[in-house]
């Protein structure tokens, strides 16, 4: 992870028209306003350019779950500015452009609630997230976890590494781009019927210090989720337990009815390399067969649950 700047901002639009921005944030803990890294990169005339990535202080405690899933430690971020050091320079490449980011409500989740938590304004600009996207360009995909699309795509990237995440991220979009024949952002996002969501707009977006959203709007609200393999973060009783009290239902068993099966991270390597238990070769069928059945790892499932 560079910490630095590693563009200059102005020179993206100076250079050519910028289709979109791509952002990606790690954070210390399950905690939204805790983010300890961030990165960009720029969609240029159909290329990435990385604009930057930067490990942040992000002045909390660390959970060793985070820790485990993208390797950085308290002593890589001592003596690294806080957001608030950065936010001027990530205002300002942010600019007017569009946004995406992978599984967006983490992202902007993160922002808004260290917005929030500094006493900082936020720029009113549209968000997309590329998981959206893909799921409406690719939609029988068994996954739409950023390494499952890497593979799939032929992206080769460091993953949990902000600036790497936010040019694969990029790096999709362009793809779904070329998969529709479609010149930019918006003529591939107006193709698929997508509607963004807005990053600011107003200073104090996040008032809850749990950092969820509104259980009438909850990403989780009336799915049903079936989960396998041991988790890393939690038991099975107190995932089942968090889903519930955001509304969404526990399936014992993979069916057509399910909408996300859960694999631990421990298991989900080997779910990737083709090792597979009877839930998710069930689940791969259900997918080919049509049904909207998405397999997720631990982490992204807590990504949603926070969100």
């Amino acid at each position: 992870m560079v910490s630095k700047w590693q563009s200059d901002p102005s020179r993206f639009r100076a250079d050519a028209p910028v289709d979109f921005l791509a952002f990606d944030v790690e954070t210390a803990s399950t905690a939204r306003a805790s983010i300890c890294a961030i990165g960009g990169a720029v969609g240029i005339d159909g290329g990435v350019h990385l604009g930057f990535s930067s490990l942040v202080n992000p002045e909390c405690a660390f959970s060793g779950y985070n820790i485990g899933i993208h390797g950085i430690r308290p002593a890589d971020v001592e003596d690294e500015p806080t957001l608030p050091g950065l936010w001027n320079s990530l205002v300002e490449l942010f600019g007017g452009e569009t946004l995406v980011a992978h599984s967006a409500g983490f992202d902007v989740g993160a922002l808004r609630s260290s917005a929030h938590r500094y006493d900082l304004e936020l720029p009113d600009i549209e968000v997309y997230c590329s998981v959206e996207i893909a799921k409406r360009v690719w939609p029988s995909l068994p996954s739409y976890r950023l390494a499952y699309l890497g593979q799939i795509l032929g992206i080769e990237f460091k993953h949990h590494d902000a600036g790497d995440d936010a040019r694969a991220c990029a790096m999709v979009v362009l793809a779904a781009e070329q998969q529709l024949g479609v010149a930019s952002l918006q003529e591939l996002v107006s193709a698929i019927g997508l509607h963004p969501r807005r990053l600011g707009g107003v200073r104090h977006s996040i008032t809850s210090p749990s950092d969820r959203a509104p259980r009438d709007l909850h990403p989780l609200l009336g799915k049903r989720v079936c989960f396998t393999g041991t988790m890393d973060s939690m038991t099975r009783p107190e995932a089942v337990a968090s889903l519930e009290d955001v509304g969404g239902e526990s399936k014992p068993g993979v069916s057509k009815l399910i909408d996300y099966l859960v694999i631990g991270d421990g298991p989900y390597a080997d779910f990737l390399n083709g090792i597979m238990t009877s839930k998710p070769a069930k689940a791969i069928e259900l997918v080919a067969e049509g049904y909207g059945v998405e397999i997720i790892p631990e982490h992204e499932f807590l990504t949603l649950l926070y969100s």
